[in-house]
């Protein structure tokens, strides 16, 4: 197997490091600590040559990963992903003649912005930008045309260098995209594998998107001589804005140097640090417990009652190549000497004074460790206002409600109420209507569904402003989030009984009524379904008028157009079972009392 040169590797490494920025480095670790990365390098946590603390801990619990992987479950989820909508059931167009939609107008707009989400798989790309907004402080989308569709692509904030409008911070008007990496190429002069530090670029505008070729990386982060445009990856786009987006996720100060967010465990690195290294000593005291350390007494330094064997090495193939220095010169072919041990082997001792013993734990020797790694996580959830149900403890068998569900995830649907408003007003929402103003300005050579009954609805909020020209202005686009966990058929007959109850008292109206069980029953509109039964209501009353009218006693006859009337009213009316007789109760027959007969009567 062909291997790269040790020296250019190691070289190529230490220039990768010399072009990443401070801010990179901070970005990138708690993108780490979100994955469970953190450790990657560190000496093996078996390595007793090294101090605890420098070790890689075996175990990393992946508390931020779940956190994060909860909340967009619990805002973008299955059922939870918003809808899109103008309002199609108001007419706004007499309230503000420049930007207000009529209902017609509305009903367009949300058919082409469900073709759009659809078109760039809008649920699945939110679902990454909020993901990576909470490990990385930041999350970037480019909004572009491929392939004659609709697309948003999302790229690491920790590569990115943005520059924004000052008369409005949040609108950037260009986007470099700048990151080193490590090539391996075949060197011919010296006929063997070797690596290089290259530098990527790409930058965005208002009018091009511009890819350069690979440069080669300095030592100590120099820019280099000269930049070449790939013309193959280049495109002008020719938009007049930078169809990039720039979340910050949940950020508490808005400053000018200040271009990132906040990830959701950046305060508790230290935390989750402690975490792990007291997780993986328990786990080592019971790996000690399980196999107990042997100790003998009264026997010769030199004697040895067993075959010899080896240890197993520190590195074995598959392993990450870090963690190869770590095995030593003297474990590179199969170990350490050592004794073998196992059910198979059998220790002999010529010395009747020779004792074995066993060095084991008390039973109640882990608990300190256990319990600490409980406050610990404890304490870290606390923080990252994630609940995790324990299915050990919930009647699997019973029916849970989703009042119920809602009610033990309290803390993080709080905490997710802020992160839906912050998502839905600062990612979701502009990038929806910076993808319709790409409708609007690209011409041919885009294929959207209703393009072309949109595109003169969306044009009116392109608007002049007086001294700043054309200024696109983003339609009123309102979300409808879904329910934070759906109602289940406990839900439905606790609620449907109260509502029927208080609607026969004469507490609510029928609209309330309505309103109230429309979640269950899929009512999307509870003012028109009203409208409809009490339509109804009015058909069936007016037929039962018809038939009374058609079979009473005098009545003039009707006419053949009344009569034929009557008939469909009565058809359409159900007959009422009638209650069959009761019966009679049979009389009782009297029953003369017994008596013994006589002689003369028998005979």
């Amino acid at each position: 197997m062909s291997r790269v040169d040790t020296q250019a590797r190691q070289k190529a490494e230490a220039i990768l490091r010399g072009n990443l920025s401070p801010r990179y480095w901070k970005l990138d670790r708690l993108e780490r600590y979100a994955e469970g990365t953190q450790y990657e390098g560190r000496p093996s946590f078996w390595n007793d040559d090294v101090p605890l603390q420098e070790r890689g801990p075996c175990i990393v619990h992946p508390v931020v990963g779940s956190a994060i992987a909860s909340n967009c479950d619990i805002v973008l989820g299955d059922g939870r992903y918003p809808t899109s909508t103008t309002h199609p059931g108001e007419d706004d167009s007499a309230f503000d003649d420049r930007f207000g939609l009529s209902e017609e107008d509305s009903a367009i707009l949300d058919r082409v912005l469900c073709e759009v989400q659809e078109q760039t798989r809008a649920q699945s790309v939110f679902t990454e930008l909020l993901e990576t907004a909470q490990h990385s402080k930041t999350a970037v989308a480019i909004c572009r045309v491929v392939d004659g569709k609709l697309d948003i692509e999302t790229t690491l904030a920790k590569w990115c260098t943005p520059t924004f409008n000052p008369k409005r911070p949040s609108e950037v008007t260009k986007l470099e995209i700048r990151y080193p990496y490590i090539e391996e190429y075949f060197d011919e002069e010296r006929k063997q594998w070797s690596c290089r530090c290259l530098l990527y670029r790409r930058v965005i505008d208002a009018t091009s998107d511009t890819v350069f070729l690979p440069a080669m990386a300095s030592e100590h982060g120099e820019e280099p001589d000269s930049w070449t445009v790939d013309a193959e990856k280049s495109s002008a786009h020719n938009l007049g804005f930078c169809p990039v987006r720039w979340y910050k996720f949940m950020p508490r100060k808005s400053t000018v140097a200040e271009l990132d967010g906040n990830a959701i465990h950046e305060k508790l690195t230290d935390e989750i640090d402690a975490l792990n290294f007291s997780l993986s000593q328990t786990h080592r005291a019971c790996l000690y417990c399980a196999d107990p350390q042997m100790v003998e007494t009264g026997v010769d330094e030199d004697h040895n009652p067993a075959p010899m064997g080896r240890t197993a090495t520190l590195w074995v193939p598959g392993d990450p190549l870090e963690n190869k220095q770590w095995r030593g010169p003297s474990r590179d072919v199969g170990g350490m000497p050592a004794r073998k041990k196992g059910p198979g082997v059998v220790y002999r001792y010529p010395n009747e004074n020779s004792k074995v013993d066993y060095l084991t734990l008390p039973g109640d020797a882990m608990k300190p460790g256990e319990d600490n790694a409980r406050r610990l996580e404890s304490t870290i959830k606390e923080a990252l206002a994630y609940v995790a149900i324990d299915l050990d403890k919930m009647k699997l068998g019973s029916d849970v409600s989703g009042r119920a569900l809602e009610w033990l995830h309290r803390k993080q649907i709080d905490r997710c109420t802020r992160i839906r408003a912050d998502f839905g007003d600062n990612c979701l929402k502009p990038i929806l209507g910076m993808l319709l103003r790409i409708a609007l300005t690209v011409g041919e050579g885009l294929y959207i569904a209703g393009l072309d009954k949109v595109r003169p609805i969306i044009k009116r909020f392109l608007q002049d402003v007086q001294n700043m020209g054309a200024r696109w202005f983003d339609p009123p686009i309102k979300l409808k989030w879904g329910p934070w966990f759906p109602l289940t058929a406990a839900d439905a007959k606790v609620n449907s009984e109260t509502v029927r109850a208080d609607y026969q008292a004469g507490i609510i109206s029928r609209q309330t009524a309505v309103e109230k069980l429309a979640p269950f029953y899929g009512i999307a509109d509870a003012t028109a379904y009203v409208e409809s039964l009490e339509a109804e209501s009015e058909d069936r009353e007016e037929a039962v008028r018809a038939l009374q009218s058609a079979a009473g006693k005098g009545a003039t006859a009707p006419e053949p157009e009344e009569e034929d009337d009557a008939r469909e009213a009565l058809s359409q009316v159900k007959p009422v079972a009638k209650k069959a007789p009761a019966k009679k109760a049979r009389e009782a027959t009297p029953v003369a009392p017994l008596r013994r007969r006589t002689k003369a009567e028998a005979a």
